[in-house]
């Protein structure tokens, strides 16, 4: 339904802010979330910094509240875990098989489009930088395609888009379940308000939440309005206008995280300076004015403590200051009663607790796998992949890719709002319809964790098959950058014989006669025929490329052969071979 909002209506919903409540709680939110990712020092200005530290008062007993309080550096240690999450879920931008598919009436529109996506719209790479910046701390932010007033004659519009934070929302329409609103209102910084609706874009004046004389309309020939909500994803249906961030369900948890890891520090502070401790001494100071030293504390004449100017209590000046020589702390304690206690060692140290230390870090990476393992979708903690069945490993992939598959679809659906929404203001009727997909497929797991689990399915013999399906996984998760060297990697990976053993490996089974002399040749000095074939031909990966994949490999593992074979005759009974052939088909 197209929405106009007349303007006595939008004066009143703008003097009501009837979407502050909803606002706000989204803001808080956002600033939960801000506080454990941002790195720098204004982290400490925010009101949500102010209550944890009012928290963690109540927590504790105040001289131990001080220490904590000047043990906080920024960037704060939990922004190490929510790096660690972000850093999983990237990932949705090198997707396999991307798919960007655009369709226009006119094929110099649709030629048009890819350079003004590019070189104007700046995408993809838009996508992955700017609006992922967004999504990390401004998830509540707004989507907005724009227009300029007008365009040069003879030229098509040229419409672009940016985001609008929450802090500048002044009122909307509810939106529908895409996040897309009936109308909204946010401000400028140049001291304006812009209005968008289903009928046009307008600009007023406005100063202290009032809403002054209009000073622009653009009518954009849509039939909805041209703003959503950057995320889709909603926090539940009783709160669909607070967007739903990958750490909304850990925020409490990071919280705990971060007070865990403080208070480690002032653990391991304790830890790293020794304390002193000796028998009590007796002290014989007394003060002009009557005051007296009572356990390295001041008394004065009337029994009553002394205090200081700051007004702590005053410190013997003959034996509270005693120092240690180096780094620690010197404590007295007193004279046992008991006439058989041991004297002899007058003085003694302290040792710290090296098993509450251990727990301390254990319990510290405990919550911080079980904050990442909870956010990317690895339940019961981060994965050990070395140490699992594949059965496991595959269970807690598909995982990792539903969550995966969530925030990419969140990415998609904001992509094609905006090119759907650009192409209908700059090509109108000639546009017919856009689709966008990140990719079916997500890199979830390292090379090296991919490597650990392909030797140990070697060394439990597991089938070939198996062998097959890793090494092909790892090729295309090691290369999936460089699509050129992948096709070549793949390709070289079923031209070498015996796979999935080393040259040694071949030699043995050569001595046991299994393995053919020729054949032997070629696993040993493989790289070498494959120089000479691209020499003699072709590169491999431009070799036969007209025919079927099992064709080329045929093809060029039978010139392989032929080259090794060559070798072995010219070699003769004096290089120790005792074979003659060796047919590709029995490699």
């Amino acid at each position: 339904m197209v929405v106009s909002l007349d303007e006595k209506t939008l004066r009143k919903a703008l003097l009501e802010r009837p979407n502050s409540p909803s606002i706000a709680r989204a803001a808080r939110q956002q600033d939960r979330i801000r506080m454990h990712v941002d790195t720098g020092e204004t982290v400490s200005r925010m009101p949500v910094f102010r209550e944890f530290l009012a928290r963690v008062q109540r927590l504790i007993p105040q001289d131990k509240y001080e220490t904590f309080s000047n043990l906080i550096g920024f960037p704060l240690p939990s922004t190490e875990v929510t790096a660690s999450i972000f850093g999983k879920l990237d990932r949705i931008f090198d997707g396999a098989n991307p798919s960007f598919s655009y369709q226009f009436r006119s094929a110099g529109d649709r030629d048009d489009w890819e350079w003004y996506r590019q070189e104007v719209l700046h995408e993809p790479g838009v996508w992955s930088s700017l609006a992922w910046s967004y999504f990390k701390t401004e998830i509540n932010s707004v989507l907005v395609v724009d227009m300029p007033l007008e365009s040069a004659p003879g030229t098509l519009p040229e419409p672009y888009f940016y985001f609008v934070t929450l802090d500048r929302v002044l009122a909307y329409g509810e939106p529908d379940y895409d996040g897309v609103f009936t109308w909204i209102a946010f401000s400028n910084p140049d001291g304006t308000a812009t209005v968008i609706d289903g009928v046009s874009y307008r600009r007023f004046a406005y100063k202290d939440g009032i809403l002054g004389r209009r000073l622009s309309e653009n009518p954009h020939g849509l039939d909805f309005c041209p703003a959503r909500w950057f995320w889709s994803e909603y926090l539940s249906p009783q709160e669909r206008n607070v967007r739903k961030s990958p750490l909304s369900d850990v925020l409490e948890r990071l919280d705990w995280y971060l007070f865990s890891a403080i208070s480690k520090r002032h653990f391991e502070l304790y830890g790293k300076y020794p304390i002193l401790w000796g028998f009590e001494e007796e002290c014989d100071y007394q003060g002009e004015d009557g005051s007296y030293c009572d356990h390295g504390l001041l008394r004065g004449r009337d029994g009553k403590w002394v205090y200081d100017m700051t007004g702590k209590q005053a410190v013997c000046p003959k034996c509270g200051k005693r120092k240690v020589t180096g780094a620690g702390s010197f404590i007295t304690v007193p004279i046992p009663s008991d006439t058989q206690a041991d004297l002899h060692n007058p003085v003694g140290m302290l040792s710290v607790d090296r098993q509450a230390l251990d727990f301390n870090q254990e319990e510290l990476e405990k919550q911080k796998s079980a904050i990442v393992a909870s956010a990317i979708g690895s339940e019961g903690g981060i994965l050990d992949e070395a140490s699992v069945a594949d059965v496991q490993v595959a269970a807690v992939e598909e995982t990792r890719e539903t969550v995966l598959n969530r925030v990419k679809k969140g990415f998609e659906g904001a992509q094609a709002f905006v090119d759907r929404t650009v192409c209908l203001l700059r090509y109108g009727p000639s546009f017919v319809s856009a689709s966008v997909n990140y990719g079916t497929e997500f890199y979830v797991t390292t090379v090296d964790d991919l490597r650990k689990r392909y030797r140990e399915a070697k060394e439990a013999g597991e089938p070939q098959s198996v062998l097959d399906s890793l090494l092909d996984k790892i090729l295309d998760t090691e290369y999936h950058h460089n699509p050129i060297l992948l096709q070549r990697m793949q390709l070289l990976s079923h031209l070498e014989p015996y796979r999935h053993l080393s040259r040694g490996d071949v030699l043995n089974l050569w001595e046991k006669g299994v393995a053919d002399t020729v054949t032997l040749e070629l696993k040993t000095d493989f790289p070498s025929y494959v120089q000479r074939f691209e020499r003699e031909n072709d590169n491999i990966t431009e070799f036969g490329v007209t025919l079927r994949f099992a064709d080329r490999v045929n093809r060029i593992s039978q010139k392989l052969y032929d080259y090794a074979r060559e070798t072995v005759e010219r070699r003769g009974a004096a290089a120790g071979y005792h074979g003659e052939g060796g047919d590709p088909a029995e490699a």
